[in-house]
C-alpha cells in the first residue's frame, strides 16, 4: 500500500505535476463533453419541447447550453495555456489556483443548471415527463463522474447540486416518488464514493510517476558521474603509463650504475664485515630492480605495447629455467617443493608464459608457511592444463577478484602485509588476458590456493 499524500507536504514539482495530469484529463475530453451536451440538448429537448410546449423548459434547455458553452470555453483556454506553458513547474504553479476555480466553478453551475430541470417543467408535467428528465440528470450525473474522475473536490460540490434537486422534487410530489427519492441519494453517495477512491488513486499514480522519475533523474546523475570518474582513472592511467615509458631509460641508469659499483666494490679485496654489507646491498639492489621493472611492464601492459611472440616449446624448457632457483627458495622457508610437468610440446608465447609461472610459484612461496608447492601439468583434449598447488594461508572468496588488480596488499592470516608493490598478480592477469590462458583459482583460508591456466598442445608435438 502506498502512503497517501497530501496537499501540504508534496513538492512543488510534485504539486505542478498532480494539477497538469488533472488539466490534462480535463482537456482530453473536451471532445466527448460536449458530444454528451450536445446529445442532452438535441434528442431529450425536442421530445421535452414536443411534450411540454407551454412551460419553461425552453429557459432549461436554453441555460443548460449556455453553460455547456462557458464549460467547453474555459476547457479550450485551459487546453491553450497548457500547450503554452510546457512543462515551466513555475508558470503552472502559478496558474493553478486560478485555472482550478474557473473549471470548478464552471461545473458547478452547470451541475446546478441541468439539476433544476424538473422545476422548469410545469406543476404537473407528467410521470413519464418526469422520469425523462431525471432519467437525463442520472445520465450527466455519470458523465460528470467520469469527466470529474481525478477531482473529488469539485464533485463533491457538483454531485449534490445536480442529484439533490430531484430527490428533494420527488420526495415532496404527489405520486409515490419517494423510492425514486431514496434511489437517487443513494446513488449520490456511490458515486461520491467512487470519485474519492478514484481521486486516491490518481494521487497514488502520480505520485508513483514522479518518484520513478526521480530515480531515473538520479540514477541517470549517478552513472554520468561514475562513468566521469571513470574517464578521469583512465586517463589518470593513461599517463601514469606514458610517464613511465617516457622516464623508462632515465630511471633505468641510476639504478644500473649502482648495481655496477656495487658489483665492483664486490670484486676488491675488503675486510669480511664490508664484504657482508655489500652483499646485503646487492639484494636490496636486485630487489629494487625487479620492483622498478615489474612497474614498467604493467605499464607497457596497460598501454598494449607488451611484444607476443607465439612460438612452440616443450614445456618442461620453462621447468629447467626455474626449478633451481625455486627449490633453494622452498628449502630455505622449511617447505617441500616439485614439479610435475608433462614432457608436452605447447604453443604460446615462452617468456611471458614463464613469467606468469614465475610470479604464481613465488606467490605460493611467500604465502606457505609450512607444507609444500606443487607444480603439475595434465594434458586433455588437446589442452595442457598446468597447475600451481600450495597448502598456504588460502584466500578468502570475497577476494579473488581484488587480489589480481594494481598494487593490492591483502592481509595474512598471521597480521603480515604483502611485500613488495603488489603487482605481481596484477601481471598475471594481464599476460592471461594477452594469450587467453583461462586463469582459473580456487582457494579456501587454512587450506591452501590452486592457480591453474591452460596450454594449447602443439599438433606438431
Amino acid at each position: 500500500m502506498i502512503p497517501q499524500r497530501h496537499n501540504d507536504d508534496r513538492l512543488p514539482q510534485q504539486e505542478a505535476a498532480v494539477w497538469k495530469e488533472e488539466a490534462q484529463a480535463r482537456v482530453a475530453l473536451l471532445v466527448p463533453s460536449i458530444g454528451g451536451g450536445l446529445v442532452l440538448l438535441t434528442v431529450p429537448g425536442y421530445f421535452l419541447l414536443r411534450a411540454i410546449p407551454d412551460t419553461d423548459i425552453q429557459l432549461w434547455l436554453l441555460l443548460v447550453a449556455l453553460a455547456l458553452c462557458l464549460r467547453a470555453v474555459l476547457l479550450y483556454r485551459l487546453q491553450r495555456q497548457l500547450r503554452l506553458q510546457g512543462s515551466d513547474q513555475e508558470i503552472l504553479l502559478q496558474s493553478r489556483s486560478q485555472s482550478q476555480l474557473v473549471s470548478r466553478y464552471s461545473s458547478i453551475l452547470l451541475a446546478a443548471v441541468v439539476g433544476a430541470g424538473l422545476w422548469f417543467a410545469g406543476p404537473a408535467p407528467g410521470l413519464a415527463v418526469s422520469l425523462a428528465i431525471t432519467a437525463i440528470m442520472a445520465f450527466y450525473f455519470f458523465a460528470m463522474l467520469t469527466l470529474l474522475a481525478n477531482d473529488f473536490r469539485t464533485f463533491a460540490v457538483s454531485a449534490p447540486l445536480l442529484m439533490l434537486q430531484p430527490a428533494a422534487y420527488w420526495a415532496t410530489a404527489d405520486t409515490q416518488g419517494g423510492l425514486l427519492a431514496l434511489a437517487l441519494m443513494v446513488l449520490l453517495a456511490a458515486g461520491i464514493c467512487v470519485s474519492w477512491r478514484s481521486r486516491q488513486n490518481f494521487l497514488q499514480r502520480v505520485a508513483i510517476r514522479f518518484d520513478n522519475d526521480r530515480l531515473v533523474k538520479e540514477l541517470s546523475q549517478a552513472q554520468r558521474e561514475t562513468l566521469a570518474a571513470l574517464a578521469q582513472a583512465q586517463q589518470a592511467n593513461r599517463e601514469k603509463s606514458i610517464f613511465m615509458a617516457a622516464t623508462s631509460h632515465d630511471l633505468r641508469q641510476p639504478l644500473f650504475a649502482i648495481q655496477m659499483a656495487n658489483e665492483t666494490m664486490l670484486l676488491q679485496d675488503l675486510p669480511e664485515q664490508v664484504q657482508n654489507l655489500l652483499k646485503i646491498q646487492a639484494k636490496s639492489i636486485t630487489t629494487m630492480i625487479k620492483l622498478f621493472n615489474n612497474v614498467l611492464d604493467l605499464a607497457q601492459f596497460d598501454r598494449h605495447e607488451m611484444p607476443c611472440t607465439i612460438v612452440e616449446f616443450n614445456l618442461r624448457n620453462i621447468q629447467a629455467t626455474m626449478a633451481e632457483e625455486f627449490t633453494n627458495m622452498a628449502r630455505d622457508k622449511g617447505l617441500k617443493f616439485r614439479y610435475d610437468l608433462p614432457d608436452v610440446v605447447v604453443r604460446s608465447d615462452f617468456d611471458l608464459v614463464a613469467r606468469l609461472l614465475r610470479d604464481i610459484i613465488s606467490n605460493a612461496i611467500n604465502y606457505t608457511p609450512q607444507g609444500e608447492i606443487i607444480v603439475s601439468g595434465n594434458v586433455f583434449d588437446g589442452q595442457v592444463i598446468v597447475s600451481v598447488n600450495d597448502t598456504g594461508i588460502g584466500i578468502h572468496k570475497s577476494e579473488h577478484e581484488r587480489i589480481f588488480d594494481e598494487f593490492v596488499h591483502l592481509q595474512t592470516a598471521f597480521g603480515k602485509e604483502e611485500t613488495g608493490l603488489g603487482v605481481g598478480l596484477a601481471i598475471v592477469k594481464q599476460i592471461d588476458d594477452l594469450l587467453g590462458l583461462n586463469l582459473q583459482l580456487q582457494s579456501e583460508p587454512g587450506v591452501g590456493s590452486t592457480f591453474s591456466f591452460s596450454l594449447a598442445e602443439s599438433r606438431a608435438g
